[in-house]
């Protein structure tokens, strides 16, 4: 369909993808093994037909979904001997076809969406990681966690480039959601802090 796709992942281990510009918008449903709960939620940006979605499960499983063929294609899994802590975020490449989640484990997780092989794995911050986002260019990452950090990494080399302080904790919890701007230097954070704050 050529109408504005929305999708979400809910408690109850249905993902539901929509076309809001249709009268009856639901477009298919997929349910999760054993009605895991999931987490996170994205569009493979990288395919051509924009036909598959990647979603991250509480299970630390990402499963990887036709739309239009309404089946699952690829599991994507953790390195042996990895806790199954939850996929919190995840954020697709919009060029290379890779899947980089963010984890409880406080790592985060590079996933090739062909092969569901997964590419590397590496601890980012001191606590759990709870948002990941790609700037539009492909050649950042940035990561936030509830250690209060924005982190920007170069994602070729796998470096830290940038860290900073972001917000205050509250409740165990502090950086909530991250995401670059479309097309400025702008970066945004929201925390438990009840802030919203503004990176250039």
């Amino acid at each position: 369909s050529s109408g504005i796709n929305a999708e979400y992942g809910g408690a109850d281990g249905l993902t539901c993808v929509w076309d809001v510009s249709l009268q009856n918008p639901l477009v298919t449903t997929f349910t999760s093994e054993n009605g895991v709960p999931a987490s996170c939620v994205d569009y493979v940006r990288s395919d051509p037909e924009g036909a598959l979605i990647a979603v991250g499960y509480i299970s630390s499983v990402i499963m990887v979904y036709n739309v239009p063929e309404s089946r699952a294609l690829t599991s994507l899994t953790c390195e042996p001997g990895a806790s199954n802590d939850s996929v919190n975020s995840l954020a697709s490449h919009p060029t290379n076809g890779t899947v980089i989640a963010g984890y409880s484990d406080k790592e985060i997780r590079i996933f090739d969406v062909n092969t569901g092989n997964l590419l590397h794995h590496m601890t980012t911050h001191i606590e759990a990681v709870t948002s990941v986002t790609i700037d539009p260019s492909g050649v950042y990452l940035a990561t936030v966690g509830h250690d209060c950090s924005l982190r920007i990494w170069n994602i070729e080399d796998k470096s830290c480039t940038q860290e900073m302080t972001a917000h205050q904790k509250k409740h165990d919890e502090a950086i909530l959601t991250v995401a670059f701007h479309p097309s400025q230097t702008f970066i945004a954070t929201g925390g438990s802090d009840s802030t919203i704050k503004l990176y250039q």
